[in-house]
């Protein structure tokens, strides 16, 4: 007997008895949620639809402009996963199964017929849902063809699951829309619920298939030399006998705060025939002499960073679009840094043949564009050091703030235009954004930029320090923290791990994009200590 789960318009049920047939799980009218499982449904939907929200702060020290760190929480890339607290359909008790109805011949048989043939989510969709749940939904399986209406009609659902696949009524599927992307978050649960999906198989190779991250709720290098729990704050990284050694010699060269200390307690990995034994790693704050799971660091992303990294004032490090040579830059504020990375390239792409007269009168409009807002940013800076206050001080600062990120938008405006295939091969050759690979000692920022997404936070950078890189070089483990209201030392750090840009998906750049709470253009870059 194979079971479905629909998720009901509100109609009366059509009623069969026949038996052997596949199950069909009605959603019960409002006010009558007898059905555990539907309400889980719903409640499951319920919280993947909830942000966490805070403001971000801005703060001044003195007479200098100082901008704290607004990074967000992003409970949802760090929480336990979502997926391990929904309830298996493994035994139905006779209360839950009694309000059942049997599926007809025909839904049956056109079910069997189209099993598996529909489409993946839209790589968006998906990375949202994923990050949500905390599971992999590679093998689910979208159906909005007439068939799937058809059925879905016939069944008086508004949408449907039987296993990995989801079948939705005509206009149902909406995953752009608050009310769509709620019917959706329903339906995954119950692939779930049904027992077709395992948490967490999050890491993908760069064709869609499993890699070689392995068991439930882990994170696992291609190489199997490290691993790292899900859940935030997750404070498990595992790694290879000798790695946390390595790790602290480039902690060391860079005057990092951060030691990484191996244990002695074991972990094993294993994955299509090769198996390794991973060693417990736990990490040491030297500037305030805390220690593994009770350590202590800042809860200010930026500052957090600024220990791994050794010190406050980074640059980011990209390849030079006028020399070809690798450089850093002189801004040390995350959208300044974009921009100084883009004028260069905006500079050389005036100089080249290829570039149209079209495009050269739209670059020369950003230079004009830049340098109006340039005028700002001096009047700006102006009017905060002439504040007496500190109450007028933090609103000047606020303004200064944000024409400085206004500017390094207009920066960007130029290429932000492109097509996104053009967009990747500039990222390539200037090491941004997915192609943004930091060592051990340095570290990635994000700087928002774009659009922001209707209803979401809105955060203006995100900092995290590397403290480990798998043998292979291919997947990067960071120690972050996340901003709340106020500056001060916990234990709510976190260990993440990240892949490179040949594995979809896995990027700091990719995984932070997708929190939607960095708009829709964000530039991400590898920084280190100036």
């Amino acid at each position: 007997m194979q079971e479905l789960t629909s998720y009901e318009k509100a109609a009366a049920p059509k009623n069969n008895t026949s038996f052997f047939k596949p199950v069909v799980q009605k959603k019960l009218s409002v006010g009558s949620p007898n059905d555990s499982y539907e309400a889980e449904a719903d409640r499951v939907a319920d919280q993947v639809m909830s942000k966490p929200g805070s403001s971000s702060q801005i703060a001044q020290k003195g007479i200098s402009l100082q901008k704290y760190a607004a990074c967000e929480q992003e409970e949802k890339l760090r929480m336990k996963p979502l997926a391990e607290s929904i309830t298996p359909m493994i035994q139905r008790s006779a209360t839950e199964t009694a309000g059942e109805s049997q599926a007809p011949d025909h839904i049956e048989s056109r079910i069997n017929a189209g099993k598996g043939n529909g489409n993946t989510m839209d790589h968006s969709t998906k990375s949202f849902m994923e990050n949500s749940f905390g599971t992999d939904f590679s093998n689910v399986k979208i159906h909005t063809g007439n068939e799937a209406v058809q059925m879905s009609r016939d069944l008086n659902a508004q949408a449907f699951a039987v296993g990995n696949d989801i079948y939705f009524n005509e206009g149902k599927y909406s995953p752009n829309s608050d009310k769509g992307k709620h019917l959706l978050a329903h339906e995954l649960t119950h692939t779930i619920q049904q027992g077709h999906n395992k948490s967490i198989q999050r890491y993908l190779d760069a064709n869609g298939t499993a890699g070689s991250a392995v068991g439930n709720t882990y994170r696992i290098s291609d190489d199997l030399t490290t691993a790292v729990k899900v859940g935030y704050p997750n404070h498990d990284l595992y790694a290879e006998a000798g790695k946390a050694a390595v790790s602290n010699v480039f902690l060391a060269g860079v005057g990092s705060g951060i030691r990484l200390v191996e244990e002695s307690s074991n972990f094993n990995v294993s994955h299509a025939g090769n198996k390794k034994t991973l060693k417990k790693i736990t990490p040491k704050n030297t500037q305030n002499s805390t220690a593994g799971n009770t350590m202590k660091i800042s809860d200010d992303c930026g500052n957090s960073c600024a220990v791994v990294v050794g010190g406050n004032r980074r640059g980011a490090t990209h390849r030079d679009a006028l020399t070809g040579a690798d450089s850093k830059t002189a801004a040390t504020t995350p959208s300044l840094m974009k921009a100084e990375i883009m004028k260069k390239m905006l500079d050389k792409w005036l100089t080249m043949p290829s570039t149209s007269a079209q495009q050269k009168t739209e670059i020369n409009a950003v230079f004009t564009r830049a340098n109006a807002k340039q005028l700002e940013i001096n009047a700006a800076a102006a009017a905060f050091s002439a504040a007496t206050t500190e109450a007028d001080k933090k609103a000047k600062g606020e303004i200064y703030w944000a024409k400085i990120d206004e500017y390094g938008n207009i920066m960007m405006e130029f290429y932000n235009n492109m097509s996104e295939s053009k967009r990747e091969e500039v990222d390539k050759y200037l090491k941004i954004n997915k192609f943004a690979s930091p060592s051990v000692g340095q570290g990635y920022t994000m700087s928002s930029g774009g659009a922001n997404y209707a209803g979401e936070n809105t955060w203006n950078f995100h900092w995290g320090g590397v403290v480990m890189k798998s043998n292979d070089q291919k997947d990067t483990i960071t120690l972050e923290n996340y901003a709340v209201d106020g500056d001060e030392e916990n234990e709510r750090w976190d260990f993440a791990m990240y892949g490179t840009a040949a594995k979809k998906g896995q990027t700091f750049h990719e995984q932070h994009h997708d929190t939607h709470q960095h708009g829709d253009k964000p530039t991400t870059m590898t920084i280190e200590k100036t």
